[in-house]
């Protein structure tokens, strides 16, 4: 529910027009009763705040409808591979984000790609880069401030723009972190870095 009001709240924000808003239960398995309403309403997108199975379910479901016209798209809860094995070409052209994308080119994400894997024979996930982030990220902390705690958290709570693999990091007033997402499209059953148009 959180995932979705803030959906609806930020396209809101941005001028956008929420047409229908439908619930489901995570134990559903047939979508087309709500699929078909959905489409009466003629929306260029469908936002489904879900895991991968529903939406990969839905997403097959919608292609058998024919309603092939309309964008998907979801949270980081979507990026797996399950989504792309379970969903097939149905989920071609479902825009999603990650915290982090192996295949991200950026230098600094292919080195720690390429020793993760050198290392432990796979290629890390999303929980290794936060984890490798935050350890360099307090390794960093305690060079400028020391091994004093206090210390350690006022420095931590003055980072802006921290370069990890996850992206930049940064923490607000409250001292909530503020990350990059790689925004993500897929294409050929494969996620890829979204472009832009």
């Amino acid at each position: 529910i959180a995932t979705k009001d803030y959906f609806v709240n930020s396209a809101k924000e941005m001028g956008a027009d929420i047409l229908a808003s439908e619930a489901f239960f995570e134990t559903d398995k047939d979508f087309t009763g709500v699929l078909t309403k959905l489409r009466g309403y003629k929306p260029e997108l469908l936002y489904i705040p879900s895991m991968y199975n529903e939406m990969a379910l839905i997403a097959k479901q919608r292609e058998k409808l024919g309603w092939t016209d309309v964008l998907l798209s979801g949270p980081g809860s979507l990026y797996s591979p399950k989504l792309l094995e379970i969903g097939g070409t149905s989920v071609n052209g479902l825009y999603t984000s990650a915290v982090f994308f192996p295949k991200d080119p950026r230098p600094e994400v292919q080195k720690f790609v390429k020793g993760y894997e050198e290392k432990y024979k796979s290629t890390p996930n999303m929980f290794a880069a936060i984890a490798y982030d935050g350890a360099n990220l307090l390794a960093d902390t305690i060079r400028k401030a020391g091994t004093n705690r206090k210390a350690i958290r006022y420095e931590l709570a003055k980072t802006k723009d921290f370069v990890g693999v996850t992206g930049k990091i940064a923490f607000t007033e409250q001292r909530d972190v503020v990350k990059d997402y790689r925004h993500l499209v897929i294409k050929n059953v494969e996620f890829i870095i979204y472009q832009g148009k």
